[in-house]
């Protein structure tokens, strides 16, 4: 969720503890090719262009490790 933060300093800061983690536990997966597309998406990204294109990379980092999508909270008026 913290990849499509409003402020870039988070989403950086997400970015690099996420490629970290991937590094040190990465290899206890099952599927290493999933853990090198990740960790090639998150190093490729430029993590300070506008929220709107980074969501389909987030996404597409989501369905890759099988975690769900992030979904905006519908508001009561």
């Amino acid at each position: 969720m913290f990849l499509c933060h409003q402020y870039p300093r988070v989403r950086l800061a997400t970015s690099s503890k996420l490629y970290e983690a991937l590094l040190a536990y990465g290899e206890t997966m099952s599927e290493p090719e999933k853990v090198e597309r990740v960790m090639s998406l998150i190093s490729d990204t430029h993590w300070d262009a506008p929220v709107d294109s980074l969501k389909p990379i987030r996404n597409e980092i989501c369905d890759i490790l099988g975690i769900p999508q992030p979904s905006p909270l519908k508001q009561s008026l």
